[in-house]
């Protein structure tokens, strides 16, 4: 619901809000809530990602590991990948209570 009211492209924007005449001043508010003086967001760094199918999870750009995000631990294969824009889901699926990865 709030995906799709405030117009996120994905769960990696929570901290970062597109701001457009509909982005209301509560949204902003609550993305603001873990910022620090340093400018540190602890509320980020103390979560954790629910991964579901990983429809809505971007493999490379977002922090769903606590190693951080992989196109940074990983730059070298990140810049040769194909596959720079897509979520968990492009890579792998769920077989019955499995994960397995597909790369091909």
């Amino acid at each position: 619901m709030l995906e799709s009211k405030y117009d996120l492209r994905g769960l990696s924007n929570l901290h970062a809000p597109k701001r457009s005449r509909l982005t209301s001043r509560w949204w902003i508010d609550l993305c603001k809530v873990g910022l620090s003086d340093q400018g540190d967001n602890w509320f980020n760094q103390n979560t954790t990602w629910k991964i579901g199918l990983g429809e809505k999870i971007k493999f490379w750009e977002d922090k769903w590991l606590t190693i951080g995000q992989l196109k940074a631990r990983y730059e070298r294969i990140y810049n040769n990948s194909e596959l720079k824009d897509k979520n968990i889901g492009s890579f792998g699926s769920w077989n019955t209570d499995r994960w397995e990865w597909k790369f091909s």
